[in-house]
């Protein structure tokens, strides 16, 4: 009986054997230099094989669990609107004592809301450039000096001036 070296690869592949040896045996075929030639590089293709599957399931879990979010938030928003209309026709017939429990249902509603758009979380970034001038080495004199330096140069600029326009 000849052996199909193709469907034995693919069977390989599939497997849970981690080593091409272990997998030919256990389908009893002996290992010699001809088997060894009709089996090079089945480990490598093996890893290849599992690296892409691991990535198309972490994809796949990606994806899901990004749905799954996105339904949370929407649910979120839905019940954060509801509360904040609840509150508008609470506050609109309330009495004072009524009025707190009205406002703080309000602020329930506007946070929840906020925390389903992930507007809580968004921090305004402040983005620093130095001006190019600030490069030079008279610029990094000025950085490394302390405040009493800073004010002996400040004051020696201002006489200086004071010199030009007199």
């Amino acid at each position: 009986m000849r052996t199909n070296w193709s469907e034995l690869r693919k069977k390989y592949l599939y497997s849970g054997a981690r080593s091409v040896n272990a997998f030919l045996e256990a389908e009893s075929i002996k290992i010699n230099g001809f088997v060894t030639r009709k089996t090079k590089g089945w480990r490598e293709e093996k890893e290849l094989y599992e690296a892409d599957l691991e990535k198309a399931i972490r994809e796949k879990l990606i994806a899901s669990l990004s749905d799954t979010e996105a339904d949370v938030r929407k649910r979120q928003a839905s019940i954060a609107k509801h509360l904040q209309e609840m509150a508008l026709k609470a506050l609109e017939t309330c009495k004072p004592k009524d009025f707190a429990e009205a406002l703080r249902c309000m602020q329930i509603g506007l946070k929840e809301e906020r925390e389903a758009l992930g507007l809580n979380n968004v921090q305004p970034q402040a983005v620093f450039v130095e001006p190019p001038f600030m490069k030079t080495r008279y610029a990094q004199k000025l950085k490394n000096m302390d405040n009493e330096e800073l004010l002996g140069v400040m004051k020696e600029l201002v006489e200086e001036k004071k010199e030009v326009i007199n």
